[in-house]
């Protein structure tokens, strides 16, 4: 099928549902890779949070909250704990290769 990635500051409804199911379901889920957790974190100028979702057709295969972290003249610097999240580790070289590609695009 064909893989899409998403690489977004907000997820619609329907969006935030199959994200939050993914990380409901995976074996190797962390709070950190948490929609919750990612909200409740305190904010500051230099800090937001992403969301990555890589799908197979419509079906999720991998998912991270990315803290991205603004450094000078406008670059910043993407950081990922306890993830991304997977259900099948196979598959973790190639979301690896599309959330490196998204970020890159970003």
């Amino acid at each position: 099928m064909t893989k899409q990635s998403l690489l977004l500051a907000e997820l619609d409804a329907p969006m935030a549902e199959k994200f939050d199911r993914f990380m409901a379901a995976s074996p190797f889920a962390a709070y950190q890779q948490c929609r919750t957790w990612a909200a409740m974190v305190p904010r500051s100028r230099v800090q937001d949070y992403l969301h990555f979702l890589l799908l197979d057709g419509d079906a999720p295969i991998g998912a991270a909250i990315i803290r991205r972290t603004w450094l000078a003249a406008g670059a910043w610097l993407a950081t990922v704990q306890r993830g991304p999240v997977v259900h099948d580790a196979t598959v973790m070289e190639t979301v690896l290769a599309h959330m490196l590609g998204a970020l890159r695009e970003a």
